[in-house]
């Protein structure tokens, strides 16, 4: 069965499978990846003033951070901020708030509700107009003039509540940049306003100073009074001056306005205040009189207790942030690297109760001169330091007597009215949608005008930078819109490129998928993953973590045929039983070897990743690897034309006809490895047979090829070895394929180092004293045939004597092929003897024909001859029987050419792996009779052989493996002398179980009883 695309495609939403879902999803993608380029730019350039992007407070006296260049401008400012100088513009204060409380007389029928916090802010704006500009907060100005579009009311009222509503989206965004492309109009509603409020500053500020200059009367307002100084040393230009404009209507209003919104609130909460203020202290001090004077001021203690306490629970900007300096800062003993943002909570202080007692309640008295005060550094609703707000004495004044009048409205003699706030409930603990609490109690949530308000955490959350009972709470949608409230909190940018990320993955992985469309797929576990899960439930379900490859690939092609493609992740590799294709692939020699697995043999793992860009690097596979192992020998090279010349200067040595020369060192080696065994030849010590064809293996292939002893123990300290001390070439030749077989199973191999640091290293280090080993035996050979001396007639001289002449292999190349040959020339024929004694044993009438033949060749004979050798036909038959049933690499990888390739009327694209399985082919009852039956007389001469795309355990074509007749030499002469030898017997409760490492095996020791035979 094939799979449709539901199947394929797994969980995906169904949006994107289908008709216009792909597009979706790359129009989504498209436009976030826009969004953030644009945010970037936005960014890259926000230091320069933009006229798109009206400037705001710009480099007014609050925003400014050159100290330097703060430092005149505040200096200049200071003498109209002092609580002396504003004490003479207390007739315009009494005014504003006569004016404030006109404006509330008409709905003071004790029934209808007022909105306090907008009167509040009518008021604040009304006496920072008049107070520092003289001017009416209410005038309406010329529409056109000011170049509004999206709103006819021009009042400076109107214009500084949408201004300051814009600052609140900016403030509340992670991208704020997202935010025109979302809500342009919106956005071009805030640049007006914008720019409306600095038009009109701009106007007011020329007529002053045209004024000052002409000598013309002019009020004597604090404006006046700064450019009296400006002018005469020309300090402040007049972009500056509007800067500062901006910053004293806006800092200068809504502040205030929310600490006297918090103070009604309190005051109503708490009557035994209520009681203080207005029974004690205002009858006392201000009696009936409608103003509040300087002496008034100084003598209203306790009314300036209440609104310290107000700014303690609840100031206005809860936090102060500053930037560690060039060089960094140390702080609680915490070194802060230079240029860091750093911010210091007073709203978090203050409610500490290391600093406070019982801080969540409402007590004026803290205040009290006779009480020890907190420090001013625990303590700072307008700032502290150098930088402390100028405005905290007019905040102070100003807040002072709307208050008062407040307190005599709630409660006063008849002329007055009296206001109730409603109280609506309150909120618990998380009930706010905020994200992080750090611990701070959420306090009750009040109505009295209609508007609910609550306090989160400034400094966590970053939602707000002003502190405000809000109408409604701002939620993530009110702040920007249509965008998810996660773009919005902290790690919302982060969550974004993450999402984006991951659409930008999945479009990509349904491409790959796409991409190869065209060919059959089994069914999928999941979409990213591909086929792993697949692999893993097999392999689970059989309890085996290394069940051959080519068990789950049968199951694969029941259900997708003999030719189909399967999904690791994004990785496709294409997998095929069609004798057809292989022989395609055999006869091209423009389709090499696959360079995605024999990378994990040329090196055994790569550098340590030590960073992310290393990581990328890997990845990306740009990183030279380390240690080199089989490097570019002759398996692992992949270009055929460098390939070739190689082969040939080798191939002459690998002949038949050569390595029956070669017969008596094989003999050598088994009498070896039959003594090792004789010890235990008892018929009860379990023999791990295993090992000792390993050992038998690397005797032979080290004497054959290089005349060394692979028991011979080198200098561990020349080596450079640390992890072990057994320096045997045996050792080392096992914990390097050792590392194969982790590299090979890894799906991120580069990976490992980072989680395996020590044992890569143990690798590396088996890696590196191999190849020093076989640099110095080169070394020395090259040096004596060089030099004429007497050598072993072995490969290694051989090959040497061409390659010196021809000059055509470098040193590297040759132990490249030195290691090549060891692992090559005794795993894999070792694994094969090892199959080999389970299956004879397993069948008793194989192995009576084995014997019988044995005996009629060789006897009593304790060699085995060239001739015997040719007559040993059905000892032949069992290894190539034992090579169809458990071939130790069950597959050949190819990569497809530039161009791609059809194979099987399906095209395969440029770079994709193909395997071919000679293990599931040689179990296919199409090619071979009753497959899983062990038969060897199937290779009988006489019988029709399978064709050699079909049965290729030595790999086929022109990358067929070399050393296909040392092997089959070298198992023949092994197999049959210890049968000759020894009565080999398996438990009976022995049961075979595969493995699939970097080879395919079988499992455990497979520990037999050995008997000699007495002939």
């Amino acid at each position: 069965m094939f799979t449709s695309p539901p199947d394929m495609l797994g969980s995906i939403p169904w949006w994107v499978l289908y008709p216009g879902g792909g597009l979706l999803l790359l129009v989504t993608t498209a436009f976030l990846l826009f969004s953030l380029y644009v945010a970037y730019i936005h960014w890259k350039y926000s230091h320069i003033p933009s006229p798109k992007m009206n400037r705001f407070l710009g480099q007014g006296l609050v925003t400014i951070l050159d100290y330097e260049t703060w430092k005149p401008r505040r200096k200049l400012y200071d003498p109209s901020f002092k609580r002396t100088s504003l004490k003479d513009y207390l007739p315009v204060f009494n005014e504003c708030v006569d004016t404030f409380l006109e404006r509330l007389r008409p709905h003071a029928d004790g029934k209808t509700e007022v909105s306090m916090k907008e009167a509040f802010h009518e008021a604040t704006l009304d006496v920072i107009s008049k107070v520092a500009f003289s001017s009416d907060f209410s005038k309406t100005w010329d529409s056109k003039r000011l170049g509004l579009k999206y709103t006819t009311n021009s009042e400076l009222s109107h214009l500084s509540s949408v201004s300051f509503k814009g600052v609140q989206k900016s403030l509340t965004a992670t991208f704020p940049s997202l935010f025109p492309l979302l809500h342009p109009k919106e956005t071009e509603m805030y640049h007006e306003a914008v720019g409306a409020m600095r038009r009109i500053g701009r106007d007011c500020i020329e007529k002053r100073i045209k004024a000052v200059t002409s000598g013309e009367e002019v009020p004597n307002d604090i404006l006046t009074q700064i450019l009296q100084t400006s002018i005469a040393d020309k300090s402040v230009d007049m972009e500056t001056l509007v800067d500062d404009f901006v910053t004293f209507y806006i800092a200068g209003q809504e502040t205030t306005a929310n600490t006297l919104s918090f103070a009604i609130i309190l005051i109503q909460q708490h009557p035994e205040v209520l009681d203080r203020v207005l029974l004690s202290e205002i009858t006392d001090v201000i009696g009936d009189r409608k103003e509040v004077t300087g002496d008034d001021l100084d003598k209203l203690k306790y009314t300036e207790q209440v609104i310290q306490e107000v700014l303690r629970m609840y100031p206005p900007v809860g936090f102060m942030t500053k930037e560690s300096p060039k060089g960094g800062v140390t702080l609680c003993s915490y070194y802060v690297p230079e240029g860091t943002p750093m911010s210091f909570v007073t709203s978090l202080m203050c409610r500490n109760p290391e600093y406070f007692n019982d801080p969540d309640t409402f007590d004026p008295s803290r205040f009290d001169a006779d009480k020890i005060r907190p420090g001013p550094f625990v303590y700072f609703p307008f700032s502290v330091g150098h930088r402390s707000c100028i405005g905290h004495h007019f905040a102070m004044i100003f807040t002072c007597i709307p208050t008062l009048s407040g307190s005599i409205l709630l409660a006063g003699p008849p002329s007055t009215f009296i206001i109730a706030v409603r109280m609506v409930g309150a909120t618990k603990l998380g009930e706010c949608p905020t994200l992080f609490q750090l611990g701070e109690k959420i306090p009750v949530k009040f109505s009295g005008d209609g508007a609910k308000f609550s306090r989160t955490s400034n400094m966590m959350i970053l939602s707000f930078s002003i502190l405000v009972p809000q109408g409604r709470y701002l939620s993530g949608t009110d702040m920007l819109g249509s965008i998810p409230w996660w773009i919005l909190y902290p790690g919302g940018g982060l969550l974004l490129l993450v999402t984006t990320a991951f659409l930008l993955f999945s479009l990509y992985v349904a491409y790959i998928h796409w991409k190869y469309s065209h060919i059959p797929s089994p069914k999928m576990g999941s979409f990213f993953l591909g086929h792993i899960p697949s692999m893993i439930a097999m392999r689970e379900e059989s309890g085996n973590e290394f069940e051959p490859f080519s068990n789950l690939v049968g199951r694969w092609a029941e259900q997708a045929g003999d030719f189909f493609v399967v999904f690791f992740l994004v990785n496709p590799l294409v997998l095929t039983t069609n004798p057809d294709a292989v022989k395609r692939v055999a006869s091209d020699e423009n389709i090499s070897k696959a360079a995605s697995s024999n990378s994990r043999i040329s090196s055994v793992f790569g550098k340590r990743l030590v960073a992310i860009s290393h990581l990328f690097m890997c990845f990306m596979g740009t990183f030279e690897p380390h240690p080199r192992f089989l490097g570019q020998g002759l398996v692992t090279i992949l270009d055929y034309e460098t390939w070739k010349p190689r082969r040939k200067l080798y191939d002459p040595s690998f002949k038949r006809t050569s390595l029956k020369d070669y017969l008596p060192v094989f003999n050598e080696c088994v009498d070896t490895f039959l003594e090792r065994l004789r010890p235990h030849a008892d018929g009860k010590t379990e023999v791990p047979m295993k090992e000792a064809f390993h050992e038998a293996t690397l005797d032979a292939i080290s004497k054959v090829a290089f005349s060394s002893d692979f028991s011979k123990t080198w200098d561990s300290k020349r080596l450079g070895l640390k992890y072990t001390t057994n320096s045997e070439l045996s050792h080392l030749s096992s914990v390097s394929f050792k590392g194969v077989q982790k590299s090979f199973m890894a799906t991120f191999p580069s990976l490992f180092p980072l989680l395996h640091p020590k044992e890569t290293e143990m690798y590396h280090e088996a890696v590196g004293a191999m190849r020093r080993i076989g640099r110095d035996c080169i070394e020395k050979r090259i040096k004596a045939v060089t030099s004429g001396e007497e050598v072993p007639n072995d490969i290694l001289t051989q090959i040497l004597q061409t390659s010196i002449a021809d000059k055509s292999v470098d040193m590297e190349t040759l132990v490249d092929d030195f290691v090549t040959f060891y692992i090559a020339g005794q795993e894999t024929t070792a694994n094969t003897l090892s199959f080999a004694i389970i299956l004879i044993q397993q069948h008793p009438e194989v192995l009576d024909s084995l014997l019988s033949e044995i005996t009629d060749v060789i006897g009593d004979r304790k060699e085995v001859t060239g001739d015997d050798l040719d007559k040993l036909k059905y000892t032949e038959q069992v290894i190539q029987e034992v090579l169809r049933m458990y071939p130790p690499v069950s597959l050949m990888t190819k990569e497809s050419p530039k161009g791609g390739v059809t194979l099987c009327s399906y095209y395969v694209p440029e770079g994709t792996p193909m395997s071919f399985f000679t293990a599931l082919m040689c179990r296919n009852p199409e090619y071979f009779n009753d497959p899983d039956t062990f038969d060897p007389s199937r290779f009988d001469a006489e019988k029709t052989r399978p064709g050699p795309f079909v049965y290729f355990p030595f790999s086929v074509g022109h990358r067929s493996c070399i050393g296909r007749h040392f092997a089959m030499i070298e198992a023949k002469v092994i197999l049959a002398r210890l049968l000759q030898t020894f009565k080999v017997t398996l438990p009976p409760s022995y049961k075979l179980v595969v493995e699939q490492l970097a080879t395919q095996q079988p499992k455990g020791n497979v520990a037999c009883t050995l008997q000699e035979i007495v002939h």
